[in-house]
């Protein structure tokens, strides 16, 4: 039951830390965490301990825990650490993906296309990446993908401006990869899925450099 919480809270503080409602570097009060989530300390601080392996919180001496800050080039080395992963997820997804599998990938896409809202697209986004590694059935790929992503995905709240060139090229990209699935193809869905993710470090400069 305590683990339960403390999986509960450990998600729902992520989703917060990740999509900007905690902002980078505030304070994480157990005792109003505690009040917030209608639980004792223990599952609170067993959560942020997690969060702490993840990156997405810091543990000040005699001060508590705080929100990491966001680092441009913190997720330039993960993206570089991705890249080789992304090669390994194109190759295991086009051998063991399933029917069903390349069908919700769809489902998704189409959703993608029809959303308006950046908070949701990125959601949508972020999903179909999900179901793609999930479809590897490698779950330490899975996992370490996923906690990359967490960290790719704060940049790209911080960063929040809307370039639709780069957004209208996301559905474009996976239709690409859904074909690269559904032909076997494993040397175009790796290529497709590097190009997606260089795409998008481009996208975060040039965003960077327009708010600057």
């Amino acid at each position: 039951m305590q683990n339960n919480k403390r999986n509960i809270i450990y998600e729902k503080l992520k989703d917060e830390i990740v999509f900007l409602t905690c902002k980078p570097s505030q304070p994480l009060n157990i005792k109003k965490l505690s009040k917030k989530y209608k639980v004792s300390s223990i599952p609170i601080r067993e959560a942020l301990i997690l969060l702490e392996v993840d990156k997405l919180v810091c543990l000040i001496p005699s001060k508590g825990y705080y929100v990491s800050d966001v680092s441009f080039l913190d997720v330039i080395d993960i993206f570089d650490f991705r890249m080789f992963l992304l090669e390994i997820c194109g190759k295991l997804a086009v051998e063991r993906i399933t029917e069903n599998e390349i069908n919700k990938l769809e489902l998704l896409l189409n959703d993608l296309k029809k959303e308006k809202g950046f908070n949701e697209f990125v959601k949508l986004e972020t999903k179909f990446h999900h179901l793609l590694s999930c479809s590897t059935r490698n779950r330490s790929l899975i996992y370490t993908l996923e906690h990359l992503r967490n960290h790719i995905n704060r940049l790209w709240f911080f960063v929040k401006t809307r370039n639709d060139s780069y957004l209208s090229r996301v559905p474009k990209d996976f239709e690409s990869i859904i074909l690269s699935l559904r032909e076997k193809n494993k040397e175009e869905c790796i290529r497709i899925l590097k190009e997606h993710a260089m795409e998008f470090i481009e996208y975060v400069k040039k965003s960077i450099y327009n708010k600057s």
